[in-house]
């Protein structure tokens, strides 16, 4: 499909740039979990996001390294256009596939959205789309086998989804109000027993996985929910101002062409209350829980968007076929052109203007940190980023003294300054520090003990891209 290809050329010109933070991040953690060494939950190192998110990235990472991930995010991209293409099928009809496809394609590969990296949530839309393409047309199936493996499926891929990423709780939403609306009312515990059964098949798997590594389920509980609950004070402390959203999302809806598919989107979902209601119900629950995943959150990044744009296409295709059905005065053909064109128009402007600005020059200095560490290292050496920055870390491509690579475990986490000080004291102190930052940064080292640390035991031996490098004095000797 040519709409498909078109997100995966996006994804291919970015295959070369330097990974994220997050991205570099994930699959450091990946390759630890899946080395088996170390007594944390993920091997040495330790994050707050779902087993199953992990081990994909690992085995990306083990594969073929940065470009593993990359190609991820590529297939990813793919899946979902080809997931939107299917849902439109089934639920707009046959004839508006390809519209529905087109509609994906930009917001699968958007440079705008971050979409042209490899996030959590462009891995997990597609499944939260194949959610949508099941049930929705589901409420008029009347083959009850059909329907019950159909309500598996969809359990299955709406849970696998929030295995992914935990804010992506439109496709239990979107199941549990399908099972609520549809037809017959005597066949509600059957499709509840059904969909439950899908959602429950994944967690035990990957719970069952997990355990057989050594986890325990209050380890696994803590990353997927516990750390964020505890994160709730510094998260709303931290949350960013209205205005800075505001521009944030302006931005992300006016370059990737997001703007357009609003109007479309509501028209589509007004057509559906007008004549299918429990499709509508299903639609509409379905639109308000992606947006309460994209928003509910203390920060806002634009790749949040990513995780709206399956029903946002869908429901937008919907809104074009009433545009053009009831267009009487000027020829239906030219508007699908017109609108289809405007919208491609405004994600090229968006994917140009991002190519040019940015490309991969604002990870250049990480990554030339991490480089600088890895062209000196030896081979049993270990890097520590004081205090985050995990891309710099992943670039040295030696193994980090230090399991904690995000700044928000940093402002959460208890006791944050003694487990650094004690790190830097003991037998396993890090060879090198990369001093991103100021020791003093998320209310860390106020007795300065760290800073202590760092001025005895290190020496600088360069600042590539303006980053102190430190290495370590003298060898740590564990006695």
């Amino acid at each position: 499909m040519a709409a498909a290809a078109i997100a995966a050329s996006v994804h291919v010109a970015y295959l070369a740039t330097p990974l994220h933070v997050d991205e570099a991040g994930l699959a450091m953690v990946g390759r630890s979990a899946l080395s088996g060494a170390g007594n944390l939950l993920y091997g040495s190192m330790w994050i707050d996001r779902p087993p199953l998110l992990v081990w994909l990235y690992g085995s990306a990472e083990l594969m073929l390294g940065s470009l593993g991930i990359r190609l991820l995010g590529m297939i990813a991209a793919v899946a979902l256009v080809m997931s939107v293409a299917w849902s439109v099928r089934r639920i707009v009809g046959a004839r508006w596939e390809t519209v529905g496809a087109i509609l994906a394609a930009p917001l699968a590969c958007s440079p705008a959205l971050s979409a042209n990296l490899t996030y959590a949530e462009l891995l997990a839309a597609p499944l939260v789309c194949l959610c949508g393409g099941l049930v929705v047309p589901a409420l008029a199936v009347s083959d009850h086998t059909l329907r019950n493996r159909t309500w598996l499926a969809a359990g299955a891929a709406a849970s696998t989804a929030l295995l992914l990423k935990q804010s992506f709780i439109d496709g239990l939403a979107l199941g549990g109000i399908a099972v609520m609306v549809a037809t017959p009312i005597r066949g509600l515990p059957q499709r509840l027993a059904s969909f439950g059964a899908g959602v429950c098949i994944p967690v035990v798997i990957v719970i069952g996985a997990a355990h057989a590594t050594g986890s325990s389920l209050s380890s696994l509980g803590y990353a997927i929910a516990g750390f964020r609950m505890d994160a709730a004070d510094v998260l709303a402390s931290n949350a960013i101002s209205t205005s800075t959203r505001a521009i944030r999302m302006s931005a992300g809806l006016g370059a990737s062409g997001y703007l357009l598919l609003i109007p479309l989107t509501g028209i589509g979902l007004a057509t559906s209350m007008r004549h299918h209601p429990r499709q509508a119900a299903c639609l509409a629950t379905w639109l308000a829980a992606s947006w309460a995943g994209v928003l509910g959150g203390g920060y806002f990044w634009t790749h949040y968007m990513i995780g709206a744009a399956p029903v946002m296409a869908v429901l937008s295709t919907l809104g074009m076929r009433t545009l053009i059905t009831r267009t009487r005065r000027t020829k239906p053909h030219r508007i699908h052109a017109m609108l289809i064109g405007s919208f491609l128009a405004m994600h090229a402007a968006g994917v140009l203007a991002s190519m040019h600005l940015t490309g991969g020059q604002q990870q250049e200095p990480a990554v030339a940190a991490g480089r600088f560490v890895r062209d000196r290292a030896g081979p049993n050496d270990t890097v520590y980023v004081l205090y985050a920055r995990a891309n710099a870390a992943y670039y040295a491509h030696i193994t980090p003294a230090f399991p904690y690579q995000w700044s928000l475990m940093y402002r959460t986490i208890p006791n944050m300054d003694h487990q650094v000080s004690r790190m830097l004291r003991g037998c396993h102190a890090p060879t090198w520090i990369i001093a991103w930052d100021h020791p003093t940064y998320y209310g860390m080292d106020r007795s300065g003990a760290i800073r202590k640390l760092v001025s005895d035991r290190y020496m600088r031996v360069g600042t590539p891209h303006g980053v102190p490098i430190l290495r370590a004095i003298a060898p740590h000797r564990c006695t």
